[in-house]
């Protein structure tokens, strides 16, 4: 772990940076000024005319850090980095500001992707179609959404869902932030059925890949957790090395980031005030309660347990999970009941008790109403499915 610290702090400004940096200065932008991608288009032709100029250093593709293997973007920095600047180029180049798609990040195979965040390029705003996440190493780095501007300090984790405009930026030598895209698809494929369903996370990415951009960010403060940061440093290396099972060992190190990060640090997490969405720290407690009493719990003691009225337990459970008590403690009791149909053997009886019903009656109604089978029939269709494969 030592080593990757090491090496992680070792990522001391480029050449292309020095380049990136004097023409910073030179156009000598206004403090905060963010850039649309029109302007951010013409910021690039203008840094490609003066260094087509005067070449004040010599910049190679082996500067740029934050290449993504097999991806468009990599193809267009070729070119520019080559000098090879035609008009097809520079429409490219335009169209990654201005429509900054999956495919212009993702290789078809790839699931996730990763990169070092260039320092001294300009904010501008951009929203990309898949979810983002923003690690900081070292100093400071500024990301600016439409209503609020976050500073981000060594150790913070920030998720940006689909969709959500925003702004980045980092003018210092100090800073150095990696950046992990994941495609849509992928977070709901690989990585939904790690997360329980009663925790922050789970509501935030729940929101987002329902088409709810409410909620611009999640924000983590991990106070520079070295396995954490060793762990993320390990999934951008082997992202970098781009071989035989790359794919399957980052996502599957993400999960294990995203099960860590909730493990030890769920109660430092934050949302934007601006939004429908509020969190306060002791829902996650109200969550946890109810997700380990469901059986037999009732909004009445859920109430009683936290000091709030039955109204008022109600609102904040709706609020937070779009859902009212009694839907959430029917998924849970029928989670249960499918668990115990498919791992164990036990009687019907047993797991009427245990899910928490008064009857076998009303097991049965309650199982068929949410399944749309019996128990038996559901036990029966996955004993099949076991047996075919």
């Amino acid at each position: 772990m030592e080593n990757s610290n090491k090496q992680m702090q070792s990522f001391s400004i480029t050449k292309l940076e020095k380049a990136l940096k004097y023409y910073y200065n030179l156009k000598k932008l206004k403090p905060g000024q963010i850039l649309t991608p029109e302007e951010m288009s013409r910021y690039m032709y203008w840094m490609m005319e003066q260094h087509e100029k005067n070449p004040l250093l010599e910049i190679s593709f082996s500067d740029i850090p934050s290449l993504l293997n097999n991806a468009e973007i990599v193809s267009i920095s070729k070119e520019l980095t080559g000098k090879k600047v035609d008009s097809d180029t520079r429409n490219r180049l335009f169209s990654l500001f201005k429509a900054p798609g999956e495919s212009k990040f993702f290789d078809y195979q790839q699931d996730i992707t990763a990169g070092r965040f260039l320092r001294y390029l300009p904010a501008y705003w951009n929203a990309d179609e898949h979810f983002l996440i923003y690690y900081v190493f070292t100093g400071e780095m500024l990301v600016m959404f439409e209503q609020e501007t976050l500073s981000l300090k060594a150790g913070s984790v920030l998720f940006i869902p689909p969709g959500i405009k925003k702004a980045c930026t980092c003018p210092s030598d100090d800073v150095t932030t990696f950046f992990f895209m994941i495609r849509q698809s992928t977070f709901s494929k690989v990585f939904w059925s790690h997360l329980s369903a009663q925790n922050l996370m789970s509501f935030f990415f729940r929101r987002a890949l329902s088409g709810e951009h409410s909620t611009s960010y999640l924000l983590f403060d991990t106070g520079c957790d070295a396995s954490l940061e060793a762990l993320l440093y390990t999934i951008y290396k082997e992202y970098m090395r781009n071989e035989v099972y790359s794919t399957q060992i980052v996502n599957s190190l993400m999960s294990t980031f995203f099960l860590f990060l909730l493990q030890g640090y769920e109660n430092t997490a934050r949302i934007s005030r601006h939004t429908s969405f509020h969190w306060d720290n002791e829902f996650a407690n109200i969550l946890r309660f109810l997700e380990s009493h469901f059986e037999t719990l009732t909004v009445e003691e859920l109430a009683a347990q936290f000091g709030y009225s039955t109204r008022q337990i109600i609102r904040i459970i709706h609020s937070v999970t779009g859902q009212s008590f009694s839907q959430i403690q029917t998924d849970l009791r029928m989670q249960k009941a499918a668990r115990m149909l498919t791992s164990q053997m036990t009687s019907m009886e047993n797991i009427s008790a245990e899910t928490g019903f008064a009857n076998l009656s009303s097991f049965y109604r309650a199982f068929k109403k949410y399944f749309n089978c019996t128990p038996r029939e559901y036990a029966d269709l996955h004993n099949s499915l076991i047996e075919k494969q």
